[in-house]
């Protein structure tokens, strides 16, 4: 965490009211995701906690939730 680029932003830049991508709020702050050295580790951890709030890893609560459901298609054996 020490080395996030948002550890000297505002936090509230990254939880705003709504998450739509035409939302000026949410491009600022994928702006600070975009340039974080652990952006991926960021977004790794939001999607395995199940984070449902926020950007975390210049992604959306809906964005994760999508790569969650994709990571658990992923795990399941084909029944076929």
């Amino acid at each position: 965490m020490r080395d996030a680029a948002c550890l000297d932003e505002d936090p509230e830049q990254f939880f705003p009211l709504t998450e739509l991508n035409s939302n000026p709020q949410v491009d600022q702050a994928r702006t600070v995701c975009r340039r974080c050295p652990v952006l991926l580790a960021c977004r790794f951890w939001a999607v395995e906690h199940g984070e449902d709030a926020g950007i975390w890893g210049a992604t959306t609560a809906a964005q994760r939730r999508a790569i969650r459901r994709a990571m658990l298609d992923e795990r399941r054996p084909d029944t076929e």
